[in-house]
Order: C-alpha cells, then sequence, then structure tokens
C-alpha cells in the first residue's frame, strides 16, 4: 500500500468516527426535547416538583440545587425553568448566586460535550469566510461570549452550539458567568415579584379586588417596578457593550497606525 494510501485510510476513519459522534449527540438532543414534550415527563420535571425535591434536602438544599441545574443544562432542558426554581427557594441574593454556578458549570460541560463529539468534524467542513469567522471566534470568544449572554441567545442550545466553534474554553466559561449575572439577578427578582403579586390576587376577596390591587401595586410600588426597570436596562447593555467593543477596536487601529 502506497504512503499517500495509507494516509487516506486514517483521515476516513477520523471523518467517519466524527459523524458517528456528532449524530449521536443529535439524536441525544432530540430524544431529550421529544421526551420532555411528554405530558407525564414535564409534570414529574416540573418547576413545582423541583422546588419539592430540594426543598426535602434540607441543608443540602443549595448544593443539590447547583447539581441539578448543572445536571439540567447539560440535558438540554430549559434553564429558565431552573432559574424560576431558584428565585422560589432561596432569597435573591443567595438565587442568583446559586443559580449563576449552576447554570455555568452546566454550560461548560455541554460545551465539552460538544467539543468532544463534533468539533473535529465541523472544523474539516469549514472553508473561505466561515473559516475565517470561526478563527475570529478564537482571537475574540471571551467578548462574542459575554455579548451572546447578554443578548439572551436561547442558552441550552447555545452551549452546544459554541463548543462547535473555535472560541476557547476558559473564554467560554469567563464570558457565561459574567454574562448571565445581569440576565440572572432580573430573572430572579421578575419571578420573586409575580410569585408575591399571584398570591395577592389568590388571598383577594375576590378576583377583581385582587387584579386591583395588583394594578395599584405594580403602579405605586417602586419593588414591582424595578424588574421592568432592570429589563429595559438589560435590553440597554448589549448596545453599550458593541460600542464600547468597537471604540476600543477603533483606538488600537487608530494606535497601529501611529
Amino acid at each position: 500500500m502506497s504512503t499517500t494510501a495509507q494516509r487516506v485510510e486514517p483521515n476516513k476513519s477520523r471523518k467517519g468516527a466524527g459523524i458517528v459522534r456528532l449524530l449521536l449527540l443529535l439524536v441525544a438532543i432530540t430524544a431529550v426535547i421529544l421526551a420532555y414534550r411528554n405530558p407525564a415527563v414535564r409534570s414529574v420535571l416540573s418547576q413545582e416538583g423541583i422546588v419539592r425535591f430540594v426543598r426535602e434536602s434540607g441543608p443540602w438544599a443549595p448544593v443539590l440545587f447547583v447539581l441539578v441545574y448543572t445536571a439540567w443544562v447539560t440535558l438540554f432542558l430549559p434553564a429558565i425553568v431552573m432559574t424560576g426554581a431558584g428565585s422560589l427557594l432561596f432569597p435573591v441574593l443567595p438565587a442568583v448566586g446559586y443559580i449563576v454556578v449552576g447554570a455555568t458549570l452546566g454550560a461548560s460541560v455541554s460545551f465539552l460535550v460538544a467539543r468532544m463529539a463534533g468539533r473535529n468534524f465541523v472544523a474539516r467542513l469549514l472553508r473561505g469566510k466561515v473559516a475565517a469567522w470561526d478563527e475570529g471566534l478564537a482571537r475574540n470568544g471571551f467578548l462574542f461570549v459575554l455579548y451572546s449572554r447578554l443578548l439572551y441567545v436561547p442558552f441550552t442550545y447555545y452551549n452546544f452550539a459554541a463548543g462547535l466553534t473555535k472560541v476557547g474554553f476558559w473564554d467560554f466559561f469567563w464570558g457565561t458567568l459574567l454574562g448571565v449575572i445581569p440576565g440572572t439577578f432580573i430573572w430572579v427578582l421578575f419571578f420573586g415579584r409575580i410569585e408575591e403579586l399571584t398570591h395577592v390576587v389568590l388571598d383577594a376577596p375576590s378576583k377583581m379586588i385582587g387584579l386591583r390591587s395588583v394594578g395599584s401595586l405594580l403602579v405605586h410600588e417602586p419593588r414591582y417596578l424595578l424588574p421592568v426597570a432592570l429589563m429595559v436596562v438589560s435590553l440597554i447593555i448589549p448596545i453599550l457593550v458593541k460600542r464600547t467593543h468597537a471604540f476600543v477596536q477603533t483606538r488600537r487601529e487608530s494606535r497601529r497606525e501611529f
């Protein structure tokens, strides 16, 4: 067998293995999504069920919550369910801390799974502008991930998609850790206030009186307006980040010219 033929065979073998790994990952994602859509499964994995399960662990509740959040994200399940559960289980600041840790760990595991399963295969397919774009991600991975997190890009699927690019692991890790903090804080406040307003309606003599009370609270109580204000700010942050990045890049280029 010629040297060229000997080289081709291992390349074909690696390519075939890459296709198989990527297909298995896609099959696993599809299977979990379909299973989660089953009403029986969703009733078991409901937000109320998670809250009840974690509360029963007593002093180990924070550790258990972080572990469940990590596994939840790794299994392609919607992170917003766990975020809502965390807001019901813990006070605001501890909830934000636990959610950020669980989300970052789950995202990191998902990233590594995708990296090992399909990165090499995807890299062989990249050509031209797409390959140049991938190289750009490698150079600016942290800012790319940070900006994506601030933009509320779908959390679970983004973790796997990022693993197929050339973004470095630590760029992904720190970009995720810092990028999810603002949104997590906003969502925890939002879920907490929604629970309070729900109790106002349920405890009122009638639904109409309850709704009027809720309307009054939303208008006159700053603590209920705060989540809305923060949501608006969170939409502005990505614009500020983008402009800051553009400004820094312009300054760098101007310095190089001199």
